[in-house]
């Protein structure tokens, strides 16, 4: 995904993600050609509030006031299990009846359920034979407006995908890795969220429910195993899919997993492929975390989708970078 405006003045966004029982809050600043953190805070939340938004609502009340940041302009994030994303081609025509024309399509593939949605899309380009192709998220409009009472009295500039907001981090995290074709894995309670990227676009996302694999807290030799082959089948799946028959070059692992567990699932993947653990602090000079308190103690790993939003900035245009914007 591009940057817009990565190293302009304007102002950064403040990233806010409930996940994984946590309550996560990111906001950056840019010096020069470099983020720094601005400000990092992290919670659990079953130690300090009842399961109800209301209660979610209020402790981040108190914290954006605790730390100064009523001024600024939230980005939160839909969970990828919870989006729908779907590429497909529609013929070339007039960009005032893409939109009408997407809807048709959307209302092929969901039929009735068409009507509790809400949609957004971008043209990620023309192909050889005149033709579009476009990536189309949905979510339930539901879904959408429970997860807008967490932020009750607040203003949200934006709404971000988790699958986007992923692709970011691993872009801002590996630029060198960028022009590869990549696998990003990563778990949550009871799956995996794969995406395949390259140069800045998204080329496949998919969801593995692996709930009967990811039900012990601590994983069994065999368990890793099993979770590989599945793994494994699923990126010989895309790449048999794929346009161009290319190979995936590298694979990256995150997520709701132990470092152990990251770690015996990571060697027993890379036999067959190159496989690293995504760190979404890596940015970071030594210098910039010794400067933050406690960062030692922090579950960086839930801070994914807080670094893939936080690199964003208020008046962001409408691309993939803000797929879901113009929902709100």
């Amino acid at each position: 995904m591009k940057f817009r405006d990565l190293f302009n003045n304007r102002k950064m966004l403040l990233a806010v993600d409930f996940s994984n029982g946590y309550l996560n809050i990111l906001k950056l600043k840019k010096e020069e050609h470099n983020f720094r953190i601005d400000t990092v805070y992290t919670e659990s939340l079953s130690a300090c509030v009842t399961n109800k938004k209301e209660d979610y609502n209020r402790l981040l009340k108190q914290i954006i006031q605790e730390y100064h940041l009523e001024d600024d302009k939230i980005i939160t994030f839909i969970p990828a299990e919870e989006t729908y994303v779907m590429f497909f081609d529609i013929p070339c025509m007039p960009l005032k009846e893409v939109k009408a024309n997407i809807e048709t399509e959307l209302s092929n593939l969901l039929g009735n359920n068409f009507d509790q949605i809400r949609f957004d899309y971008q043209i990620l380009e023309k192909t050889n034979s005149n033709e579009y192709k476009i990536l189309c998220v949905a979510i339930k409009e539901d879904v959408l407006m429970r997860h807008m009472k967490l932020f009750t009295g607040l203003e949200v500039a934006t709404v971000d995908s988790g699958y986007f907001a992923l692709q970011n981090c691993f872009e801002l995290n590996y630029p060198e890795d960028v022009s590869k074709l990549v696998a990003l894995i990563d778990f949550y309670n009871t799956g995996a969220h794969i995406l395949v990227c390259k140069n800045g676009k998204s080329e496949f996302c998919s969801d593995i429910d692996l709930t009967e694999n990811l039900s012990k807290a601590v994983l069994e030799q065999n368990d890793i195993e099993k979770i590989s082959e599945i793994l494994k089948k699923q990126l010989k799946q895309i790449e048999d899919d794929h346009n161009n028959q290319e190979k995936i070059e590298l694979l990256f692992l995150s997520g709701n997993l132990s470092d152990s567990n990251l770690m015996l699932l990571k060697e027993s993947l890379e036999n067959d492929l190159s496989t690293r653990i995504l760190k979404p602090f890596r940015f970071l000079t030594n210098e910039d975390i010794a400067k933050i308190n406690n960062f030692e103690n922090i579950a960086t790993h839930n801070f994914i989708r807080c670094v893939g939003g936080a690199i964003r900035t208020i008046n962001d245009d409408c691309s993939k970078d803000n797929l879901l914007g113009s929902m709100l």
